[in-house]
């Protein structure tokens, strides 16, 4: 199958069309302009760009099918952030909250180290 079909059939979904016309008409240009695309094996980037906002649904996704298609993010990251995803809002929230807290943790131990080297070296001077 072709990218382009591939993102069609994604926009498709998101947009819950069942056909190829309905897609047109939700994308408000032809059935011609659909079929140009599936044999051009092309599709308007900003089409996909407003669909993803207006939809609130990853761009990544659309264009590639991935998720969490986050650049330069390791493979270990992903899979923490899918972990993550397929919480429910109340879980994702504790996690959130766990991951401030260790944030803050880590800043005060940098800062209560960064204070004795000071006691340190006033200790010496």
């Amino acid at each position: 199958m072709s990218e382009a079909i591939d993102v069609l059939n994604r926009l498709a979904t998101v947009l819950q069309a069942k056909h190829d016309a309905d897609l047109a008409r939700k994308l408000e240009v032809s059935t011609s302009t659909i079929a140009t695309w599936k044999a051009r094996d092309t599709i308007p980037y900003k089409i996909c760009v407003d669909i993803a906002r207006r939809e609130k649904v990853s761009l990544d996704w659309l264009l590639n099918g991935e998720e969490f298609a986050i650049a330069n993010t390791s493979p270990k990251m992903q899979a923490i952030m899918k972990l993550i995803a397929d919480l429910d809002e109340g879980q994702q929230g504790k996690i959130f909250s766990l991951i401030q807290d260790e944030k803050r943790y880590t800043e005060m131990r940098e800062q209560i180290n960064q204070l004795n080297q000071l006691i340190k070296e006033s200790k010496t001077a």
